[in-house]
């Protein structure tokens, strides 16, 4: 009975590692939402986490002129260690969904995003900037923009994801521009390319956690019917 037991135990705990690497949040494509948190550490960066946040909607803005040219309006940031378990993010389709809106929608104003790989000794390197249609609506409204990234980003331990959010316009008066983010309505974020886990690719390639649930339940069945006398 003891060995039924111990087999038992060791089965649990197998499941338990097993489901546990089905639910690393940072492996395939992943929502990145933009996130109000001047307390980031670098000084300098606010979030970019893998969940909507639900906090108040934050609305900035920025006065420019045709002058300015790209002129920074955010710096986001990975959460320290969130992608010490990938290895790579793959080349392809990276898409925005964002919220803004202008004083004046004369001339053009477009916004520029530009991802970069942070190492941990504080290097960046930019990866690629994806720049905007037209922002020229009067009242908070939804923006797409599509890019497509021709090579893949490798990843080290330590390497973190930051996004520049930048803007400029052709006007040649002063023009406000409003960034909208957090919140429940404008809610702006990126849809990441692939981020590849090379274990949890590997562990998924382990018994499914659904067999050996199954296997367990026959094992306990067969362990009750033993001790009724049953199980012959």
């Amino acid at each position: 009975m003891k060995g039924y037991l111990t087999l038992l135990l060791l089965m649990v705990i197998i499941v338990g590692t097993v489901s546990a690497q089905h639910q690393q949040p940072w492996c395939g494509v992943t929502t990145l939402f933009f996130q109000h948190n001047a307390s980031t550490s670098p000084a300098g960066y606010e979030e970019l986490i893998n969940y909507p946040s639900g906090n108040p909607e934050v609305d900035e803005s920025i006065t420019i002129t045709n002058a300015n040219g790209w002129v920074l309006v955010d710096s986001y940031i990975t959460p320290e260690g969130a992608l010490d378990e990938t290895i790579e993010d793959l080349a392809g389709l990276r898409r925005y969904k964002f919220f803004s809106y202008v004083s004046s929608n004369v001339g053009t104003t477009q916004f520029n995003f530009t991802p970069s790989k942070r190492a941990a000794d504080g290097t960046e390197t930019v990866f690629y900037s994806a720049i905007s249609e037209d922002i020229n609506s009067l009242t908070p409204d939804e923006y797409l923009l599509s890019h497509v990234s021709q090579t893949s980003l490798m990843l080290n331990p330590g390497d973190r994801i930051v996004i520049k959010v930048y803007v400029k316009t052709t006007h040649s008066s002063p023009i406000t521009v409003h960034w909208l983010y957090q919140g429940s309505t404008n809610t702006s974020h990126v849809e990441s390319g692939y981020f590849v886990c090379e274990e949890f690719q590997e562990q998924n390639s382990l018994v499914p956690a659904g067999l050996l649930f199954a296997f367990i339940g026959g094992l306990i069945g067969t362990i009750v019917l033993s001790r009724r006398g049953l199980g012959k």
